[in-house]
């Protein structure tokens, strides 16, 4: 009677340690999924996508005056532009190239320009060209301005009128042909800043238009391509939003692999205690789970005839030829156990024991 009460006690203290050893088990999964999952939600919320954007704006003009041989009809010695010219009155055209360009972005800028002048002559419709050439009117300048936000280029020529409108003449009556003719003088200009992530680079042209081999000349602008605003975007990049959201993310994540930490040492910890016995006991219950019944009464050994049994294969043939099921006692977790059969005032009993399998 006193060991009945013994075992009483002590078994329902057994399992209540399980069950708290398993609560604690899936407690720490849960918390650990839980502050991952808002320290990554933090961290998310902490963070902001940001493109780098480079605002630039450029102008350019051209601004000249018609300087004019002697004469009876003007008082002064040059007219102002936006203007019709007598042809045989121009003496030289003074004109000056103006170009701006800006952004709102400090950075090391390389350019380079030069000024050339292109006489082309077409036919009578300027469909066809006759002949075509180029004629350096500056020599190419390179500059670098640095850790500027822009720079301004004004240079100033003189194109000589009498002599580019003789040559188209020249090659007119010379050939006889219906022709038309024209100056064309470009600011030829390239630029580029040295920031591989946001790279502004371009190619520009001012350019002027001096009609030849007219009785009147109307000169024609050609700027409206380089003037406006533009932007250039560069490689998108994660930025600190909020550090608060971001140190508790920290703390969040700190806390989650602590849990990570607790969890994977407990695995290790049942993995490293499936001793020889647990293994063995798991295998037949694996095996003939349909025939065994847990129980958790302990085998009345002094009302019956006790039988014991080496094998297990020999409780098996009772159980084939009587067909009744094996009942399976702990009698102490991971260490001792009783698989038994009752049979009348019999009772079949196999124990097993963990210090008998180690040995």
């Amino acid at each position: 009677m006193k060991k009945e009460k013994k075992k009483k006690i002590e078994k329902p203290s057994k399992k209540h340690v399980r069950l708290n050893f398993n609560a604690y088990f899936v407690l720490s999964i849960l918390l650990f999924v839980f502050a991952l999952s808002q320290a990554l939600i933090l961290f998310m919320l902490s963070m902001s996508v940001k493109q780098d954007v480079i605002n630039y704006k450029e102008n350019g003009n051209i601004d000249y005056k018609v300087f004019l041989k002697q004469n009876e009809f003007y008082d002064n010695d040059y007219l102002e532009k936006d203007m019709i010219y007598v042809a045989s009155l121009i003496k030289n055209i003074d004109t000056t190239f103006n170009y701006t360009f800006s952004t709102d972005t400090k950075s090391n800028i390389n350019y380079d320009y030069e000024i050339v002048g292109e006489l082309i002559i077409y036919d009578s419709a300027k469909e066809n060209t006759f002949f075509k050439k180029s004629y350096p009117l500056t020599k190419q300048t390179k500059d670098t301005v640095k850790n500027a936000k822009g720079f301004k280029i004004e240079k100033n020529i003189s194109i000589d009128y009498v002599y580019y409108n003789s040559l188209a003449n020249k090659f007119k009556k010379s050939y006889g042909v219906s022709s038309k003719s024209d100056f064309i003088v470009k600011l030829k200009l390239n630029y580029q800043n040295d920031d591989p992530d946001l790279k502004v680079a371009n190619k520009k042209e001012l350019t002027l238009t001096v009609p030849l081999s007219e009785n009147e000349v109307n000169i024609n602008l050609d700027n409206s391509k380089i003037n406006g605003n533009n932007q250039v975007l560069g490689k998108k990049h994660v930025v600190i939003q909020n550090s608060r959201k971001l140190v508790s993310s920290a703390i969040l994540a700190c806390i989650s692999i602590f849990f990570l930490v607790y969890i994977i040492m407990n695995l290790f910890e049942l993995r490293s205690n499936r001793s020889r016995y647990d293994l063995f006991i798991k295998k037949i219950l694996r095996e003939y789970d349909r025939l065994i019944v847990n129980t958790t009464t302990a085998p009345d050994y002094d009302n019956h005839h006790v039988i014991d049994v080496s094998t297990f294969q020999e409780l098996l043939d009772v159980h084939d030829n009587l067909g009744i099921p094996i009942m399976y006692y702990v009698n102490e977790e991971h260490k001792k156990c009783t698989f038994y059969v009752n049979h009348d005032t019999d009772m079949f009993v196999l124990k097993i024991n963990a210090e008998d399998l180690d040995n």
